[in-house]
This record gives structure tokens, sequence and C-alpha cells, in this order.
């Protein structure tokens, strides 16, 4: 996490306002690690509970892995959403809303691989045979595509071979 935090104070500095951002380490670790304690409390109740291979395969790395990605967000929104850790936005910024969802096509983009990953992750977590949630996990993949298929549809896609600019 203070890596995480680190490379975000770095990369967002003209945005931040410091030294209050600076106060986002102990936020993440104190998050981090209350999220740390419920994880070692599940691990334990499905050891004693009888699913110890549940346990000890999937649920210990993958809800640590969901678990970073969420305090990893919540410190991102945190950073941008509350205006005592970041300088007010100029008018250029505040007078150009983003597009809704369903026409962003950088959301376009990422959405459905985002969507992929997480539920590959979370099945992989809650069960040792995550195969039984395939169905599931092509329903809410298809979702995901029906919600930002408009803005998909209107990029321009193309395949390019080769690595031109490359070979200098």
């Amino acid at each position: 996490m203070t890596i995480f935090v680190s490379l975000h104070l770095w990369l967002f500095q003209a945005e931040l306002r410091f030294p209050h951002a600076l106060l986002l380490y102990p936020l993440g670790i104190a998050a981090s690690a209350c999220l740390n304690m419920v994880r070692i409390g599940a691990l334990l109740i499905l050891g004693i509970e009888g699913q110890p291979d549940l346990a000890v395969g999937g649920f210990h790395s993958h809800a640590g892995w969901v678990m970073f990605t969420a305090v990893a967000l919540g410190i991102i929104a945190v950073a941008r959403r509350v205006t005592w850790f970041n300088r007010a936005p100029s008018a250029a910024v505040a007078a150009t809303p983003l597009p809704p969802l369903r026409r962003d096509p950088v959301a376009a983009r990422i959405l459905p691989f985002a969507v992929f990953m997480l539920t590959a992750l979370v099945a992989a977590a809650i069960r040792p045979n995550p195969a039984m949630f395939y169905p599931i996990r092509v329903i809410l993949l298809g979702a995901a595509f029906a919600l930002v298929w408009l803005a998909l549809r209107d990029i321009a896609w193309r395949i390019s071979v080769g690595l031109k600019g490359w070979a200098r």
C-alpha cells in the first residue's frame, strides 16, 4: 500500500495538495490492515468449518488481491473527491464534463476486461473449482459489453501489422 500511495502521489502531484495528501499513507495502511484482519478471520473460519483446501488454495491469495484493489480504488476516490486532499479544479476542467459511461470510449475499452478479470478473481477466491461460475461470468461479461456497446460501435477499430517505427 505504501508503494501504491507513493506512486499515486508522484503521478498526480500537480493535482494533490501537499502536505495534506501525505495523510493518504496512514489512511491506506489502516484500511489495508483492517481488511487484512477480516481476510485472516475469514480464512480461519473457512479452515475451521471444514474447507481448508479453499482457505489455503484460493481464498488466501485471491481475497488479498481483491481487498488490496478495493483499498487502492478507495484511496484514489478519496484523493480525487475530498477537496481537502486535492487542489481546486481549473475552470477548463470543470467546464468539460465527462461523457456518460455508456458513451465513454475509454471505459468501453477497459470495462469488459475489468469485469472479466474481477469475476475470475472472485470465482477463484470463493470456490476451489471456479469453473462452475463460468455461466455467471459470461452473463456479467455480456452485461458489461451491452453497457458500453454504443461506445464500442463508434470506435474506429484497426489492426496494425508489423512494427513500424520500432526499427530505425
